[in-house]
């Protein structure tokens, strides 16, 4: 009786879709140029909204609709989602002091 009910969990779960992420070529270089323990906490980070592109710790950017942020360490993420095509793009990262000249 208990497989039973274990082949019927089985089937009800459902398998979560994952957001594909896409880096703008400038993102890219800026990542290579960071020395390598930032650049993991950056990429983990960013690796993360594959699962949830709009995690607690993300803000939306004031004055953009699409845009979201959020920060590790001293250096600010911002992306944009798109949810019919289920693609998160990073758009800029910089240091916290010049990233939002440009926002």
């Amino acid at each position: 009786m208990g497989r039973c009910k274990k082949e019927i969990r089985q089937k009800t779960q459902y398998q979560k879709m994952k957001y594909t992420i896409t880096l703008e070529k400038k993102v890219e270089k800026f990542l290579y140029k960071l020395p390598s323990k930032i650049y993991r906490n950056i990429r983990t980070r960013i690796n993360e909204l594959a699962d949830n592109p709009r995690p607690y710790y993300s803000e939306s950017v004031k004055g953009y609709k699409d845009l979201y942020k959020f920060r590790v360490g001293d250096y600010r993420i911002i992306y944009t989602v798109r949810h019919s095509q289920l693609i998160v793009m990073v758009i800029d990262i910089e240091h916290r002091s010049k990233v939002y000249k440009s926002y």
